[in-house]
């Protein structure tokens, strides 16, 4: 992350966005999965493998562009 936040492209402020969202997304679905709740615990997981998709798809775009 270093390195594109020192060479932004017009994708470096979705990926920091991104990048800040995983890790509570995480720890939020592994907590909501210890207390058993099934229903939110798909919601998360949906949200999280969303989140995690857009962040690759971004990482591919600036990928392209910084080529």
């Amino acid at each position: 992350m270093k390195y594109i936040k020192a060479h932004p492209t017009k994708y470096t402020h979705s990926l920091l966005i991104i990048n800040r969202l995983i890790m509570p997304l995480i720890i939020v679905t592994t907590i909501v999965e210890l207390m058993r709740w099934p229903v939110l615990s798909v919601v998360l997981e949906l949200v999280g493998a969303v989140t995690i998709t857009v962040g690759v798809v971004l990482l591919i775009l600036d990928w392209r562009v910084r080529k």
